[in-house]
């Protein structure tokens, strides 16, 4: 074998065990908790016994500690999540119930508040909640009376049952780009 082809060789051995160091590499996934009946909430909500009581400050949490190749996941327990405003998301979040939507509920809490569950405009995931009683209809014919229980941007919805939410155009979710 001659010099340059021996170097060559070497080349592409070196350029294969970085790529495969590259693809072992794996995002690092942050996980960020919820429990409505926590009386003790404690950022950055790591742990269940330091969760957050209420949605909003987990994903705010979760969006701020969102780096390059970190991926963040709020994982929300079983209960009813009574809302006073809407639920911001605006980076690439995955939210998700532990036991699904017949277990986690996001109550709009109309007639006592005018809000919508979700406006996401930030790549997220929204995975696995009960949206309801939501009402997002004071001045008609604008973006902001749009989607009731959701205003979604981009990312996706799944593993959701969406009722009784009220909007002037899309009373139970309305969508505006890229959404699965």
């Amino acid at each position: 074998m001659n010099l340059k082809r021996m170097k060559q060789s070497l080349a592409v051995c070196v350029c294969g065990l970085v790529a495969c160091a590259q693809i072992g590499r794996g995002a690092v996934t942050n996980t960020y908790y919820v429990d409505a009946a926590n009386g003790a909430p404690s950022a950055p909500y790591a742990t269940w016994a330091d969760a957050a009581d209420n949605i909003q400050d987990a994903v705010t949490q979760a969006e701020a500690d969102l780096g390059p190749g970190t991926n963040v996941v709020v994982l929300v327990t079983n209960g009813v999540y009574t809302l006073a405003t809407e639920i911001a998301v605006t980076a690439s979040v995955t939210i998700r119930s532990v036991n699904g939507w017949g277990q986690t509920s996001i109550n709009g809490d109309w007639p006592n508040v005018m809000t919508r569950c979700f406006n996401v405009t930030g790549d997220a995931v929204i995975d696995g909640f009960t949206m309801t009683n939501s009402n997002i209809d004071p001045l008609p014919n604008t973006i902001e009376d749009d989607g009731g229980a959701l205003i979604m941007y981009a990312g996706r919805l799944q593993n959701c049952w969406i009722e009784d939410n009220k909007g002037y155009y899309g009373g139970s979710l309305y969508t505006l780009g890229p959404v699965t």
